[in-house]
């Protein structure tokens, strides 16, 4: 939904025009973040029915949550320069700028104990005016105790050194905050919590040759791979020293081989071992599949991360995954993902091994050959289709008819216009009737036969409730097809 436009009152055009009097009185005063944001909207609104004039577009551009911007705008909304219309869809309005004697403005004694001690935490440099009003801001909008941000900045000197710039401190407060982490106590045990974590990451940078802290991006990247995606710390270790070994040796490429091989279902490091212990053969069956479907790519290490081993993982060899390439090609299926979904249905129906994969290529041209001769006792001349396999398979195998009653039905049909469909019909009605044998099935044949000579079959129509045709649909919905 389009949340930010022009109030009535206010005429829009081709530019984005500043008041002067928003650069000075309202801007020297504003928290950066909160100015970013106001004057990012006020562009959207000259062009109020533009696609990105939304809030996941305010939220994917400044990295924040969709709740801190609204926070930011009830900020402007107490400066009277914007009206928060809606909240659930979020919709803004934004208002003519005006001398506001209202303007909030901070009460430094207020904050003097928080002032020497934040100072005194971060003595590298003088702390402005502005960043002072930063952080009384943070501290206002998400009720975050003082003492509780002193905390939180003296944490931050301790990964980036005493010149953090105060745009960090206030983002791991935001975060913090969204966690319910306000007060000095809630930062202390979350600070213990961090210390554990900074101990075992210090140890994973250790064992990928880096000599340096750990950062708060890097502490949080080992939790994810151990409280989301289930590594012990061992394991961790283990892949952190082979990518050392590989000179790939940094965090970004730490994370993305977990993430690889969390996909590919390997958590313990023997898995991993094995795997890459593995990796040539894995990149040969790769060129080869690509051979036989038809492909090729540059790289193949996005292919054996993403389809090879987790097919490999699944059971299948090297020549089944060949032989089913081929079959692909055939059915002009040439894509990796399509070839994935045919390994999927191949899985389900439990052909994993080449010889299991003969077999049922097999049984299917027995099959085929099979319809084609209830084809031929039709008069019927064409190639055998899918069509007639699922009515084939339907026949034989979910009604459960011997093949010499399936013949016989078919026979019935020679000359009809629609044949298979005929023959459907009769035996459906057999179904109905439970005829087990071909002498029940001839004898009921040859019964209506001379019925119907003697008297042909009126059809009475039959009107149903709407309670009957919900149960017969209600039926249907239970039946797998």
């Amino acid at each position: 939904m389009n949340f930010c436009k022009f109030s009535t009152e206010v005429i829009s055009s081709k530019h984005t025009v500043i008041d002067n009097l928003f650069i000075t009185d309202y801007l020297p005063l504003a928290p950066d973040l909160a100015v970013k944001v106001y004057l990012f909207g006020l562009q959207k609104c000259t062009s109020p029915n533009s696609q990105d004039n939304d809030l996941n577009c305010f939220s994917d551009t400044f990295g924040i949550s969709k709740e801190d911007i609204l926070s930011l705008y009830l900020y402007w909304q107490d400066q009277g320069l914007v009206q928060v219309l809606s909240t659930e869809p979020f919709e803004i309005r934004y208002l003519p700028v005006k001398r506001n004697a209202n303007i909030k403005k901070w009460n430094d004694t207020k904050f003097s104990s928080f002032n020497s001690q934040i100072q005194e935490i971060l003595c590298g440099r003088m702390i402005t005016p502005n960043e002072y009003n930063e952080y009384y801001t943070v501290i206002d909008t998400f009720k975050i105790e003082p003492d509780a941000l002193v905390a939180i900045a003296k944490y931050c000197t301790e990964i980036k050194g005493e010149t953090v710039g105060h745009a960090y401190i206030n983002t791991v407060a935001r975060i913090w905050a969204a966690e319910g982490i306000k007060t000095k106590e809630a930062v202390k045990e979350k600070l213990e919590s961090c210390a554990l974590v900074s101990i075992d990451t210090s140890l994973v940078l250790k064992e990928l040759g880096l000599k340096r802290k750990a950062s708060i991006e890097e502490q949080n990247l080992f939790t994810k791979w151990t409280n989301v995606l289930g590594f012990d710390k061992g394991t961790i270790s283990l892949v952190a020293k082979m990518l050392k070994k590989q000179k790939k040796n940094t965090f970004e490429k730490l994370d993305n081989a977990l993430v690889n091989y969390y996909e590919a279902k390997m958590l313990s490091f023997f898995e991993i071992e094995e795997f890459e212990n593995n990796k040539e053969n894995l990149f040969n069956t790769a060129k080869n599949i690509n051979k036989a479907l038809g492909v090729w790519y540059e790289s193949l290490d996005a292919e054996v991360s993403e389809f090879i081993s987790k097919w490999v993982g699944l059971g299948f060899c090297e020549d089944t995954l060949t032989s089913v390439a081929s079959h692909c090609f055939k059915k002009n299926v040439r894509t990796l993902q399509g070839m994935n979904e045919v390994i999927t249905k191949f899985h389900k129906l439990g052909i994993i091994s080449s010889e299991a994969l003969k077999q049922y290529i097999e049984d299917l041209a027995s099959m085929d050959k099979t319809i084609k001769n209830l084809l031929e006792i039709m008069g019927v001349c064409r190639e055998v289709n899918q069509w007639d396999r699922t009515l084939y398979k339907c026949w034989s195998q979910d009604w459960k008819f011997p093949e010499d009653i399936i013949e016989y039905a078919v026979s019935l049909s020679t000359g009809k216009s629609l044949p298979m469909q005929y023959a459907n019909k009769i035996l459906s009605s057999w179904l109905e009737k439970k005829i087990k044998t071909l002498e029940e099935a001839k004898k009921l044949s040859e019964t209506v036969t001379s019925v119907n000579k003697v008297n042909p079959t009126k059809v009475v129509a039959r009107e149903y409730t709407s309670a009957e045709l919900s149960a017969l649909f209600d039926n249907l919905e239970e039946i797998e097809i």
